[in-house]
């Protein structure tokens, strides 16, 4: 008998599910931490499930999907501990310092 099994899990956005299972669990995780969707696919959640029997232990892992590439114009100048992400002020495309 297997040592672990994993399940990979897709809901999408109109409640159906689909489910997967890998013999090789390290092999469905590499599956599900690359998956990232597709811009143009309406949301949908994605589940890898770990059953290890050896351990006795149950892992998960969630994401929603499309991962989107976050904006640079959104990201953060820096981070100052403790208190968090700074911003810098902008400066104006197309206008000129008097």
């Amino acid at each position: 008998m297997r040592e672990n099994i994993g399940m990979f899990i897709v809901e999408q956005a109109d409640g159906s599910i689909g489910v997967q299972f890998y013999a090789d669990a390290d092999k469905g995780l590499e599956v599900f931490t690359e998956l990232t969707g597709k811009a143009e696919q309406k949301p949908h959640r994605a589940t890898y499930v770990v059953l290890d029997w050896q351990g006795k232990k149950i892992e998960a892992r969630s994401k929603d999907l499309p991962v989107l590439p976050e904006d640079p114009n959104t990201r953060p100048d820096g981070w100052r501990l403790g208190e968090g992400p700074i911003h810098f002020p902008k400066k104006e495309e197309g206008k000129k310092k008097s």
